[in-house]
């Protein structure tokens, strides 16, 4: 699985300003139905499916966290191997979870770097949405489920630990993701899971 701009510095400033502003705008009505979906009411759950649920909505948290601090940066948003990395992030993302909803996953398709960070964000957008809608309403029977593919040669682990993997092999990137900014002279934003315990709405 292992798989610039040439705007004038005036017109980058304003563009980037209007693209913030929107992508703000967007990502707090995303985060407004994302909580909806996986706070509403689910009758009794068990504690596993309410663990797993927590990591999920922290990691699409602390990636458009990230995304956010990167595009803001100009030498950041335009670094190719950043982009790589963040490829690579969600690729893997999307494998475990179309494999998990029984989905095609066409690797030569999905091994393609988009050309722009815009391209990438895209896939975490679709990605992120395509998760939540899952996990707002998975039960504790579909974590035991069984998950083989010959992408991993004799491997068989449940859907439970696919979600582990996802959620730690994210983390373990966005810190080098993280780094990165701050070599190129950006500012990595806090992505601290507690921070997002402590940040999010209150339940009731």
């Amino acid at each position: 699985m292992k798989s610039g701009l040439g705007f004038p510095s005036y017109a980058i400033q304003r563009r980037g300003a209007e693209v913030t502003q929107r992508t703000r705008r967007r990502d707090s009505l995303f985060f407004s139905v994302a909580l909806w979906l996986m706070l509403r009411p689910f009758g009794t759950i068990g504690r596993m499916v309410s663990m797993l649920q927590d990591l999920i909505l922290h990691k699409v948290w602390a990636n458009t966290n990230l995304l956010n601090a990167i595009r803001e940066h100009q030498a950041a948003a335009g670094d190719p191997e950043l982009q790589k990395l963040l490829h690579h992030t969600i690729l893997a993302n999307r494998f475990w979870l179309l494999l998990s909803l029984g989905l095609p996953f066409v690797q030569e398709q999905e091994a393609r770097v988009p050309e722009s960070l815009e391209g990438i964000e895209a896939l975490y957008r679709e990605t992120h949405a395509k998760e939540l809608e899952w996990m707002s309403s998975i039960a504790e029977a579909d974590l035991d489920r069984r998950l083989e593919t010959p992408l991993v040669p004799g491997l068989s682990c449940s859907v439970a630990q696919a979600l582990m993997q996802v959620c730690m092999h994210s983390q373990g990137h966005r810190a080098q993701c993280a780094a990165m900014l701050r070599q190129l002279g950006g500012e990595p934003p806090q992505t601290d899971f507690i921070l997002w315990v402590k940040e999010r709405p209150a339940t009731g």
